[in-house]
């Protein structure tokens, strides 16, 4: 190999085994001298097709007016190849996928995960609406069948005024060979009602149907007083 160049392995036309034999770890005798660390730079990749699909994770709760419920939102991996969370130089540098949770209106978060912050303050604190979330610096691999989610904490304030929340993804093209799959919903009920996705979306049964009549107003001769309504006996439809 001459100055200059680079023996990266792409000619492997000529190797063939050899007919030494067989290298075998032996363990180090107990009087011997210590070591001296070496780093070797050989290093030998192979380009291969690893197909992959991402897709957003939803979530659905219920609970009543001021209760605090809890929504996971993240993604997962189907497969078949697995996906790496970031492809920089260091963690979390150039993500491959990129988690953008919209919390359903209605509820106002009280407790966020550390590794989302909020779209607009850039912060991991509560009170937000929308927030940006990504992986632990440990999570580098995502295998198939396996899923990244983070926990938010709810609380119901306007039960007339839930709707539906959104789990938003941003993949790079290599994972994600079905963009289709790229959102998902995020949905908190109160059982009753049927305001924006906040109950079964069906109008409750009806029940006997109850009359108004007005009540004897009870008071001296001659002196008018307020009537009250007083519901009449229940009957059927």
């Amino acid at each position: 190999m001459g100055p200059g160049t680079t023996d990266r392995g792409d000619d492997l036309t000529g190797v063939r085994r050899g007919k030494g034999p067989e290298l075998k770890l032996t363990p180090r005798p107990e009087g011997a001298p210590p070591g001296k660390p070496e780093e070797s730079g050989v290093r030998l990749a192979y380009e291969v097709d690893n197909t992959a699909d991402v897709e957003a994770v939803g979530a659905r709760a219920e609970g009543g007016p001021g209760d605090v419920v809890t929504v996971e939102a993240g993604y997962r991996n189907t497969g078949p190849g697995g996906v790496p969370t970031w492809t920089g130089s260091e963690p979390i540098e150039d993500p491959s996928v990129e988690t953008t949770v919209t919390l359903p209106e209605g509820t106002t978060p009280v407790k966020v995960p550390e590794r989302c912050r909020r779209q607009d303050t850039h912060r991991s604190e509560p009170g937000g609406r929308v927030y940006r979330c990504v992986e632990e610096t440990t999570d580098w691999w995502v295998g198939p069948g396996e899923r990244l989610s983070w926990p938010f904490a709810l609380r119901i304030d306007e039960p007339s005024g839930l709707r539906p929340g959104r789990v938003s993804l941003k993949v790079r093209s290599e994972s994600n060979s079905d963009p289709a799959n790229d959102t998902a919903v995020l949905e908190v009920r109160v059982p009753g009602t049927t305001a924006g996705g906040g109950g079964d979306g069906a109008a409750p049964p009806p029940g006997p149907r109850r009359a108004r009549v007005r009540a004897p107003c009870p008071g001296p001769p001659g002196r008018r007083l307020p009537c009250s309504w007083a519901p009449a006996p229940s009957r059927s439809p």
